[in-house]
Order: C-alpha cells, then structure tokens, then sequence
C-alpha cells in the first residue's frame, strides 16, 4: 500500500511522457489542412488520453474499489487524499527540476562558447541574437496549457473531498508561473510570432471539465461521503440525479450570463496590442558572453530580431 501511492504516480508521469511523443505525431499523419486544425486535434488527442491517465487512479478510489475489493469506513477517502497530496507535491518538484535541466543545459552552451572566445580574445562580445540561437526553442504552449488544465481538473472534481488540494493547486501554480516566466525569458529561444485567434481547442475542454465536475462533486458527496453513503441506493440515486441537475443548470446560466465585449473592451485590447509591437519593435540589445548581462553596446543601437548580421569580426 505504501508503494501504491508512488506507483500511481509513476505511471501517470511515464504515461503522460510517451503519450506526449506519439499523439502529436498521430496528428501529423492525418494531413489537415490548416496549422490551427492541426493544433486542436494534437490537442484533442493528447487531453483525450491524458484525462484518462491522469484522473482514473483517482476516480477508482473514490467511486470503484468501495465495490471491488472494500472500504473499511473511510479509508478509500482516506487513501485518495494521501494519493492526491503526493501527485501535485510531485508534480511541482518535476516541473521545477525539468526547468533546472534546461537552466543547466543552456549556462553549459553559453559557458562553452565563453570559453572558445576568451582563447581567441579577450574581449569578445556576442550580440542578443547569437545568444539566442545558442538556446532550446520553444516547443509550443500546448504542454503549458496541459498542465493548467489538469490542475483545475483536480480543484474541481476533487475539491470536495479534499478541500487543501485547491491551496495545494494555487502555491503550484504560483511557483509554475514564475519558473515558466523564468523559462520564457532566460532560457529558451524567442519564440516565432503566430497569430491565433482564442485558445482553440482548450476553450471546448474547459467547458467539459468545468461540466464534468458538477457531475463528479455531486457523485463524491452522495457515493463516497457520509452521510449520505449510508443511504438505501434508491435515495442516493433520487439525489444524485437531482443534484447534478441543478449543478448543470447552474453551471449553464452562468456561462450565458457573461456580457459580450463592449466598444471600450476592443479598445483597450486595439491599444494594448499597438504597445506590444512597439515593445517589441524596440529590442535591440546584445548579451555579454562572459556576465550574460543584457545591453546596448555601441554600434548596436539599430540592431534588431531576425536582421543579418557583420560575422566578419567574430
């Protein structure tokens, strides 16, 4: 039983790996005709199997093993916190150390190339776009996006049970936010601007999960919580069916409740988009090889992303 709680977390982080590597492929074969469509089915597929992956474990506890192999009191309830607490704990130290790999792999390049420079000369500089091709690119946001959306799978299927595991959820995201801005700016290569239009195939996937909870925090209290657990089936069904009812209804209004954009909301986006290109059309700094320090060195000052650039001197 001990090593059930860290199996069930292996497995999810092995399945979760390899899945990774074969649905975008699986994607690719299929020929769509469009980037954004090719994008939502690699979506699609990766969240299809995923889901199953992540959240069977759990749901196993809570709603089947009671019946298969038997719960003395709460000790299914019991086992599922324990497993809940040792998956997100894991999940941020995994994170954090995936991140520390690229810091690693990244200072190891830079370092490299320091070196090589100092035995030609000892001062050496090498501009913001050589440091950039020095380091990984950006593999999409759609592992970023991922990791969100199983969080708030787990704050909003399982919450009910385990109400810590929403503070659980919020310090990981907290530490993710800023070890991924780390990531974006530090690390990995400036990614290639491409315009879309929403979040894609995320938005229909937010809308099953948010959906799919009503139904699983209804079934937690009336199947798996007391006291309501102890009641004839018929009962449990009569408030189960009734419950998510009305968690669905609810669910529903507040969803058609939300106002559409106004004229002073396009504004403000129009604007906020004008002063994106002009941050960005802007940046023209080179990195010192030695500090990594980022600035404007003389001769640079028209320097820009994707120009060409004098490798004579170097």
């Amino acid at each position: 039983a001990e090593w059930g709680v860290y199996l069930i977390t292996a497995n999810i982080k092995v399945m979760n790996l390899a899945w990774g590597l074969i649905s975008p492929w699986l994607a690719e074969q299929e020929n769509w005709r469009t980037d954004q469509m090719l994008k939502d089915q690699q979506v699609k597929k990766c969240f299809l199997v995923k889901f199953v992956v992540y959240y069977y474990p759990f749901f196993y506890l809570a709603f089947i093993r009671d019946f298969v192999e038997g719960c003395e009191g709460q000790e299914c309830i019991h086992e599922l916190r324990v497993n809940l607490t040792v998956f997100i704990l894991t999940h941020i130290v995994t994170v954090i150390a995936q991140i520390l790999v690229q810091v690693g792999m990244t200072f190891w390049n830079e370092f490299s190339l320091r070196k090589k420079m100092d035995a030609l000369s000892s001062a050496r500089n090498y501009t913001y776009v050589q440091a950039q091709a020095l380091r990984p690119p950006y593999a999409g946001d759609m592992d970023d996006y991922m990791e969100l959306f199983v969080s708030l799978g787990f704050v909003t299927m399982f919450s009910t049970v385990y109400p810590f595991i929403a503070f659980l959820a919020l310090a990981s995201n907290m530490i993710e936010l800023r070890v991924l801005a780390f990531r974006m700016c530090r690390v990995l290569r400036r990614p290639m601007p491409r315009g879309q239009e929403g979040i894609g195939a995320w938005m229909q996937i937010m809308q099953v999960v948010t959906y799919l909870s009503c139904v699983t925090t209804v079934a937690i209290v009336v199947f798996a919580l007391r006291p309501l657990k102890e009641m004839h089936s018929a009962q449990k069904t009569l408030y189960f069916v009734v419950g998510e009812h009305l968690m669905l209804a609810m669910a529903f209004l507040f969803a058609r409740s939300l106002p559409n954009p106004s004229v002073a909301d396009e504004l403000v986006l129009e604007r906020n988009q004008e002063a994106t290109e002009e941050i960005l059309r802007g940046d023209c700094v080179v990195m010192h090889a030695r500090s990594g320090s980022r600035a404007c060195l003389k001769g640079c000052q028209h320097l820009s992303p994707a120009s060409p650039l004098d490798t004579s001197s170097l």
